[in-house]
């Protein structure tokens, strides 16, 4: 079914005819009927109004037409129209918050221990505090498989590690609320990620250096305890 099918089966349902829906919308039943006919498509404005009238989910009416390319949904092409508007400083906003918000998605996913989760990347690019993203399981190198009791796999990107853990490394990790004395662990501290180890009571770095709870705006979250290292293999 086109747009127009769709916007034609969804005005039926509402009982409404196309000069009723012409009247709200303020146009002509030509440009109705053009709509449903597909001879025309209705401008952005007039378009949220059909889809609030009709009580539309937006993805009911681009259901066929979805681009097979990019696999975007409307509100999507939406949000990515409105984004090229944008100059580079409002760019960057963007970019920032949406993913600082997918960060504390995968954050609240963790610690909810959320079987969901089974691939993501902690990118040290800029030090040994980073940030958490999912990851594509089609980007996993070949051969590595998490520990038979590990409930995820990370993977590290960028040397804020090195040289206790590399770039392309990745990580077993399990489940955990608490983990032993002088285990490692992935810690979300004051919003960041980094690998710590647990030393009489305290959180330390994996250099050594305790980290200061005094200091942190909030109490450190374990994501998990660290079961297994698997290094890349290199040549």
């Amino acid at each position: 079914m086109s747009f127009g099918d769709r916007m034609k089966e969804a005005r039926k349902l509402n009982k409404m005819s196309q000069q009723e829906l012409a009247d709200i919308l303020g146009i002509s039943v030509n440009s109705i009927a053009n709509y449903e006919r597909g001879t025309s498509f209705p401008k952005e404005d007039y378009l949220y109004k059909i889809i609030n009238i009709l009580g539309l989910d937006p993805n009911y009416l681009f259901q066929d037409i979805i681009d097979v390319n990019t696999g975007m949904w409307f509100e999507e092409m939406s949000l990515l129209s409105n984004y090229r508007l944008l100059d580079k400083k409002s760019r960057f906003f963007v970019d920032y918050i949406v993913k600082r918000e997918k960060e504390n998605q995968i954050g609240e996913m963790l610690a909810d221990k959320s079987e969901e989760i089974d691939f993501l990347c902690l990118d040290v690019t800029e030090g040994i505090y980073g940030r958490l993203t999912q990851g594509h399981r089609n980007n996993r190198s070949v051969g590595i498989k998490k520990s038979a009791k590990a409930d995820y796999i990370v993977e590290i990107n960028g040397d804020g590690l090195e040289p206790v853990f590399f770039c392309g490394d990745y990580l077993s990790i399990k489940y955990e609320a608490d983990i032993s004395e002088n285990q490692l662990g992935l810690y979300n501290i004051d919003g960041f990620t980094t690998i710590a180890v647990k030393k009489g009571g305290n959180i330390y770095s994996i250099f050594g250096k305790r980290i200061n709870m005094e200091f942190l705006n909030r109490e450190p979250v374990l994501y998990g305890k660290i079961l297994e290292y698997h290094k890349k293999e290199r040549k």
